[in-house]
């Protein structure tokens, strides 16, 4: 495991198995973001390519033949394209769904993981020097990965 250069300069501040601990908690808060960023791209492109659909069914299909059902029904289900685009649709919302999953399992850990270091900090920082410049471990965590360390609330 390759350990930030940041997290690595903190040769004062903290031992290599507090170091370790820290860089674990860069890769956990990365894996999070990592899957919150592919959530949020499948759920867009799945919304827009539903709404492209709605307008074009609309448009072309049930405008057209006044809203006939059957009619509608019939050149929807007729027509393997739009089967196609009706199952790549169901297939995007199924992909958001899975990686929803994904975002909060790592969420949970990322979260675990961070509570555990504020809980742990007496031990990480056992000698009173290293204890009295904690909270520029804690600011470097915070300035350079937006990791939250002052405290245990989201």
């Amino acid at each position: 495991m390759k350990i930030e250069t940041k997290i690595q300069q903190l040769n004062h501040h903290t031992d290599e198995p507090t170091k370790k601990m820290l860089q674990n908690l860069v890769e956990r808060k990365r894996k999070f973001e990592a899957y919150k960023r592919k959530c949020f791209q499948t759920q867009f492109m799945t919304f827009v390519l539903l709404m492209g659909y709605i307008v074009y069914l609309y448009s072309f299909i049930i405008k057209p033949n006044g809203g006939e059902l059957a009619m509608i029904f019939h050149l929807i289900f007729d027509n393997s394209l739009h089967t196609f685009i009706i199952l790549v649709i169901v297939a995007g919302y199924a992909t958001a769904q899975y990686f929803k999953k994904k975002e909060d399992k790592s969420e949970t850990e990322y979260h675990n993981l961070r509570c555990e270091v504020i809980k742990k900090s007496k031990d990480l920082w056992h000698k009173p020097s290293q204890w009295q410049n904690r909270h520029e471990v804690y600011t470097m965590m915070k300035n350079e990965f937006d990791i939250n360390l002052f405290h245990e609330s989201k």
